[in-house]
């Protein structure tokens, strides 16, 4: 339960930062917006996990955690290395606040792309949970609440920790995936 949980809070750490970057531009968002969004990222992990767990058929004894292990290692390194390129961060807060502008609701439009966007790491990172055999519904729930509470807490928060958390979401997230990986060798 515990790496599932992990899991989900490294796929959605990203999710926190959208939500503080939201929430200085226009105050609150609308819950039915947080909803969506986070209901993408819970099918974008349920597909992962579901594909990872078939193609685990297929590998080999132990192949499969070494799959695991190396996507969980590049993810980390990835969001490590995002970390330091905060003009690329800038201009995806940038393109969300501009689909965003007077309303504090998105349209669906909207809402689907972002959470997409944002699925993209509950995708691959479920794929690599599914490998290992993670629950399934339990862990897609959890990516779902962990998004809907980013977001929700990022947008109400907004500017009272953004200058830490929001700066430091892809540093975390991305030692929780090298941290998950090491793990998964022993």
């Amino acid at each position: 339960m515990i790496p599932s949980v992990l899991l989900a809070i490294s796929s959605t750490l990203d999710d926190l930062s959208i939500g503080f970057s939201m929430g200085l531009k226009k105050g609150r968002l609308a819950v039915r917006s947080i909803f969506g969004i986070a209901v993408i990222s819970g099918l974008t992990m349920l597909i992962g996990l579901l594909i990872g767990e078939q193609l685990a058929l297929l590998f080999p004894e132990r192949i499969d955690i070494y799959i695991s292990v190396t996507v969980f290692t590049l993810f980390g390194l990835w969001f490590l290395w995002e970390g330091y390129s905060k003009d690329n961060d800038e201009k995806a807060e940038q393109k969300v606040e501009e689909s965003f502008m007077e309303k504090h609701y998105m349209s669906w439009y909207a809402v689907i792309t972002l959470g997409l966007a944002l699925g993209v790491n509950s995708l691959f990172l479920g794929f690599s949970g599914g490998l290992q055999d993670y629950p399934i519904f339990f862990t897609s729930i959890a990516t779902a609440v962990a998004s809907m509470f980013f977001i929700w807490s990022g947008s109400r928060l907004g500017g009272q920790m953004t200058g830490w958390i929001g700066d430091r979401a892809n540093y975390i997230a991305g030692t929780i995936l090298l941290f998950m990986a090491v793990m998964e060798l022993f």
